[in-house]
């Protein structure tokens, strides 16, 4: 078993033996052994001469760095022993081998740069494994150049890999895994989702995806001979390429035999060509038709930005009518209220 440091325990000593020749006062440098005299803290210090343990700051100081000095003058032969305490000292070395720390915790400070640099060579898999209990709860390792992270246990296990430009589901390996895990519950859910895109729902196809999805009011405007008296509230909901609109309106007609009520200001264009024919039955009341006339009717047609209306009629004459200023009171208001769909190209 290697270990991180000098020894195994939370602190280390260091003897040094000096065989004098005689009249010696100070002890520094390499001892009888070749060992070089250090120490960081003279109070963790003791001197032995001749196996009598010395008084600090009587029998000797440890003023000057790394010397024991203010020695009696030693005579010949006199052995004199120091022992020196020092603690835990990491060493800014390299670890070959394994090593565990047990009971007790972990931690890197850098300034400046990664305080941890962990390297897997040659094959993809696992770098770092989490445990609980001595089980693996999680892992971080790499596929290729790119990273992932991921849970352990169960049958998908769930995980995330971080390639270039996409985040995407992966498995135990982090290879991709698809259509396996669930972002979120039922009772555990994330809040917003904010994109830039659109979404897939249902298969990956051009068909499946949604792009848009926009909620909101629009302001109306008539075509002139006819009077918005009040705008009591218009809507809109897009999903997709599908617009629902929604009038509640109070309109007034006049005395002009010419003008289509038209309403201006919706706010996508129709999509153009008949597929983007779009046809809905409004509420007008106090509407004065003839008694052949039809159920009104309103339309969205061909790439317009506008709602127009025709009343149907059941003689021979003509199939449709415009819906015309004189067919609407003149004074008061007819409550006007509209739902509608139609397509747009956007």
């Amino acid at each position: 078993m290697s270990y991180l440091g000098k020894t195994p325990s939370q602190a280390v000593r260091q003897r040094y033996y000096y065989t004098a020749s005689g009249a010696e006062t100070s002890l520094a440098g390499a001892d009888d052994n070749g060992n070089t005299l250090t120490f960081t803290d003279g109070a963790y210090v003791d001197v032995y001469l001749n196996g009598v343990l010395l008084v600090a700051g009587t029998d000797y100081n440890t003023t000057t760095a790394n010397t024991i000095g203010g020695l009696t003058a030693l005579s010949a032969s006199d052995v004199v022993e120091i022992v020196v305490y020092d603690t835990f000292a990491v060493f800014g070395g390299e670890v070959q081998g394994d090593f565990s720390v047990t009971n007790g915790g972990f931690t890197a400070t850098q300034d400046s740069t990664n305080p941890v640099t962990i390297n897997r060579t040659t094959s993809d898999g696992d770098i770092a494994v989490f445990q609980k209990d001595g089980s693996a709860v999680g892992k971080i390792g790499n596929r290729s150049t790119f990273f992932y992270m991921r849970t352990e246990g169960g049958t998908n296990g769930s995980g995330i890999r971080l390639s270039d430009g996409y985040i995407m589901p992966c498995a135990s390996d982090g290879s991709n895994s698809d259509a396996n895990i669930d972002l979120g519950l039922s009772g555990s859910r994330f809040k917003d989702l904010y994109l830039s895109g659109g979404v897939y729902l249902g298969g990956t196809g051009a068909a499946n995806k949604l792009d848009d999805y926009e909620e909101g009011t629009w302001t109306p405007t008539l075509a002139s001979n006819f009077t918005l008296v009040t705008n009591n509230g218009c809507t809109y909901t897009k999903i997709g390429r599908l617009v629902h609109l929604t009038l509640n309106l109070a309109i007034r007609g006049s005395t002009d035999t010419t003008t289509q009520l038209a309403i201006y200001g919706i706010p996508f264009a129709a999509v153009s060509g008949n597929s983007g024919r779009a046809n809905g039955v409004p509420w007008i009341d106090y509407m004065v038709c003839g008694h052949d006339d039809g159920i009104p009717h309103a339309g969205i047609y061909n790439g317009n930005t506008y709602i127009q209306h025709w009343v149907p009629r059941s003689n021979t004459s003509a199939n449709q009518i415009t819906l015309l200023p004189n067919m609407l009171p003149t004074s008061g208001s007819s409550e006007y209220q509209l739902n509608i769909q139609y397509l747009t190209a956007a």
